[in-house]
């Protein structure tokens, strides 16, 4: 692809293509932003030799090489990656806080018909066991995690699908000047 000169009033001289025609470019030297002319306007500007690190970098002379596209790449997939792992953190399911080995040692020192006693009492009742309060928060908090991981992870999703989009107008861009 030629490249011209445009020159920056600081001096500068910044390489544009074709592709470039028509937009803008931020000069190096100086930072201040141009306009790039029309594809017409750009074959009456001196042409000159590209740099090939960059053309291979794949970013266009003349610029920082990041722009709006990669910025919301680099947003999109932070935010699905953050909201992903927070929502797997949130899904796990709580901790009800009671020490299973200690029922079971109290069980296993009970005589035999202290434990048929209760055993037939509860069987024969036909009640549920209520909730202890300790039970009854971990419940809730359960559900509250879950409701709060369902709603971090389409947040993680709407990151991702912002970040594949990006990173489909940066693959087009970058097909379209190879074309």
């Amino acid at each position: 692809m030629p490249l011209h000169q445009l020159t920056c009033p600081c001096g500068q001289a910044i390489p544009v293509g074709p592709g470039q025609a028509g937009g803008e470019v931020v000069c190096s030297g100086c930072g201040r932003t141009l306009a790039v002319p029309t594809l017409r306007e750009l074959r009456g500007l001196p042409s000159m030799e590209g740099s090939a690190g960059s053309r291979a970098r794949g970013f266009r002379a003349g610029t920082t090489g990041w722009g709006t596209a990669q910025s919301i790449l680099a947003a999109g997939a932070a935010l699905a990656l953050i909201s992903l792992a927070t929502a797997s953190w949130l899904a796990r399911p709580a901790s009800t806080g009671i020490d299973e080995a200690v029922i079971r040692d109290a069980i296993a020192r009970a005589p035999a018909a202290d434990l048929y006693r209760a055993w037939t009492s509860l069987e024969g009742s036909g009640v549920a066991r209520p909730a202890t309060p300790g039970e009854e928060q971990v419940i809730r908090l359960t559900r509250n995690r879950a409701v709060l991981a369902m709603g971090i992870g389409l947040l993680g999703a709407i990151g991702g699908v912002t970040a594949a989009g990006a990173a489909l107008v940066i693959a087009s861009r970058r097909w379209i000047r190879s074309s």
